[in-house]
Parts: C-alpha cells; structure tokens; sequence
C-alpha cells in the first residue's frame, strides 16, 4: 500500500514546487528502505514458485527491476 501512496504523491508533487518534489522523493526513499524494497523482495520469493505463467514470471522480475533503477 505505501508504494501506491508514495506514486500518488510523486505524481502530484510533479506539478508542484521544488520543496513539494523533494519531499514527495524523501518519503520514497524513506518508504524504500523501510518498506517497498522489503516487499519486492518477499514479492519474488514468494510468488515467482506459485507462478507457473512465464509470461507473469517475466512481467514481475521486469517490473521490479525498472522500479529498482528507477529509484
């Protein structure tokens, strides 16, 4: 939940001023560390077994790993 919490905030402090975006990026970055990187993590070495689509297998490892560099 928080990392749809933290998109939505990005997305907003986007149109915002420069104080509002460097706030919106530290509370990712502090929602990463305590949180989101965690779930990723979980995310892979909980689901990628039950997942027997490789197309989904895919898509998810992808997701994360643009996600990843993206932040």
């Amino acid at each position: 939940m928080s990392g749809l919490i933290q998109a939505r905030n990005l997305q907003r402090a986007a149109r915002a001023d420069e104080p509002a975006r460097r706030a919106a990026l530290d509370g990712l970055y502090r929602a990463w560390r305590t949180e989101i990187s965690d779930h990723f993590d979980d995310e892979k070495r909980l689901l990628l077994p039950l997942t027997a689509d490789a197309d989904l297998r895919d898509r998810l490892l992808d997701e994360h790993r643009v996600i990843r560099e993206l932040v």
